[in-house]
């Protein structure tokens, strides 16, 4: 019995002896007789919570996580945090994972998770200034399975009410129904007397801003929410939505790049209510959009560049140059030059159908371009006549010295149509404009004088007349036997 008592008395000593510190929420260091690990470290100084390295002293400072923490943390005013993941994940305990007040500045960078798991809380809810360069936001509780009820836990994954800037490297990832997956503004102006619905002199910024110049979006009623009084910027990203739209507008909003996925709901939603806060106007220049495009009434929409898979004729009310493309039975829309131009893959069929100035120019070899405008217009640098077709070989091939092309001997005559064999024809017509034509009844032909007088190698000649012919859909005297 003794050797057991003076065992324990000895680790009791031995305890007793070995102090650890870390800092508190001060910033000093203190004693205590429990181990509790760092999460968070500024320079060498390490850190029991993240909440006690951002109230450190100093104003400006760049904080590296280190461990996974479950807290609620607050950016104050004054404060300019530098935040480096690192890998890690923060999880909030009951309120927004993290939020800053109006007049603090915090930068997010490296990988890593913010997450909350709180019904009406955000992973980032942001009165002052906000730069997220990397990250995964989310609400790995949200419950919600529809678009009317919450199911007890359901919100925005980032609430902006101040700047902010989403750049390349962030994902932000919703699998609710019920809530927007970002919302930049206020969802009721002049309710302010609830900070996180309406305009609180003091807490949130008059006119929210939010950029987003890359990263991945997915989730949410709508994916991106343009709220009361806010102004959204969108230069490049990749937006999904599977419930209502990808991009909802409430006030001014431009669009300048990106991929819209919303098949069989809203692309883009843009929208009017009188009251000074809600202006729906929004501007599109360029981006993909799979899905609607609607414009709500009194709502405006400028759009002159991008690809479409809703035909925009009816909302577009401007001149911009519009084409149908059709390819593999799908037809698209695209507006602006450049759109069509990327748009006209090979062996599609375009078919430009306004615009008060267009020139195309890269179209690929075989593409059929059809001027349904009222003036002539370019492709590639050749001129199209009003309510002419032309399939356009490209200006833009090798400019090597010109070969020497040699063509087979012609063989002719050809029998009439009393016994039609388009299906096995292989004959081809090449006219003294250096015009390529498909059938011997054809009327419209391909310019391989272009390509010619490029500077083409026989081997880009021969690639051009095969991608031409494999697109051939000619069948005249088939049509004519069958009396159609």
């Amino acid at each position: 019995m003794k050797k057991v008592l003076a065992t324990i008395l000895a680790l009791v000593m031995a305890l007793s002896l070995c102090s650890v510190s870390w800092a508190t929420e001060d910033g000093d260091t203190e004693g205590t007789t429990a181990t509790k690990p760092a999460v968070a470290k500024v320079g060498d100084q390490e850190y029991a919570t993240l909440a006690q390295a951002i109230n450190a002293e100093g104003a400006e400072k760049v904080i590296t996580l280190i461990a996974e923490t479950n807290e609620d943390v607050t950016i104050p005013d004054g404060k300019k945090v530098t935040l480096n993941l690192n890998g890690q994940k923060i999880t909030n305990v009951s309120e927004d994972t993290i939020k800053v007040e109006q007049g603090a500045t915090l930068i997010i960078e490296g990988s890593g998770t913010v997450d909350n798991v709180t019904h009406q809380k955000a992973a980032i809810y942001n009165n002052g200034a906000v730069i997220l360069n990397g990250g995964s936001y989310t609400r790995s509780a949200e419950a919600s399975t529809s678009t009317t009820d919450p199911n007890g836990n359901s919100y925005y994954n980032i609430l902006n009410h101040g700047i902010m800037v989403i750049n390349k490297g962030v994902e932000v990832t919703s699998k609710g129904h019920f809530s927007s997956l970002i919302d930049n503004g206020y969802y009721n102006y002049s309710e302010s007397t609830n900070e996180r619905k309406g305009y609180k002199e003091g807490v949130g910024q008059l006119k929210p801003s939010l950029t987003i110049n890359g990263g991945t979006f997915s989730g949410g009623i709508n994916t991106i929410k343009n709220d009361d009084n806010a102004e959204l910027i969108i230069n490049d990203g990749h937006f999904s939505n599977i419930t209502q739209s990808a991009v909802q507008n409430n006030n001014v909003a431009e669009i300048h790049g990106g991929v819209f996925e919303a098949n069989g709901h809203n692309a883009i939603e843009s929208r009017y209510f009188a009251g000074g806060k809600n202006a729906g106007t929004i501007t599109v220049t360029d981006g993909e959009f799979n899905g609607k495009v609607t414009i709500s009434e009194n709502a405006y929409a400028s759009i002159s560049g991008g690809i479409f898979t809703a035909d925009l004729n009816s909302i577009i009310k401007s001149d911009p140059p519009m084409a149908t493309i059709v390819k593999d039975g799908k037809t698209i829309y695209a507006v602006g030059n450049a759109s069509i131009s990327k748009a006209a893959t090979d062996g599609s069929k375009v078919t430009v159908t306004r615009g008060e100035t267009v020139e195309l120019t890269d179209i690929p070899t075989g593409v059929e371009v059809t001027n349904n405008t009222s003036k002539a217009f370019t492709v590639n640098g050749n001129t199209i006549a009003a309510g002419k077709t032309a399939c356009i070989a490209n200006a833009s091939l090798a400019r090597a010295p010109l070969a020497p092309v040699r063509l087979a001997p012609l063989q002719w005559p050809i029998s009439s149509v009393t016994r039609a064999f388009c299906r096995t024809c292989s004959r081809v017509r090449l006219s003294m404009e250096g015009r390529l034509y498909l059938c011997l009844f054809a009327s419209i032909g391909c310019d391989l004088r272009t390509m010619l007088r490029g500077g083409c190698t026989d081997s880009e000649l021969e690639t051009a007349i095969g991608r031409i012919w494999s697109a051939r859909e000619d069948r005249y005297s088939e049509l004519r036997s069958m009396g159609a």
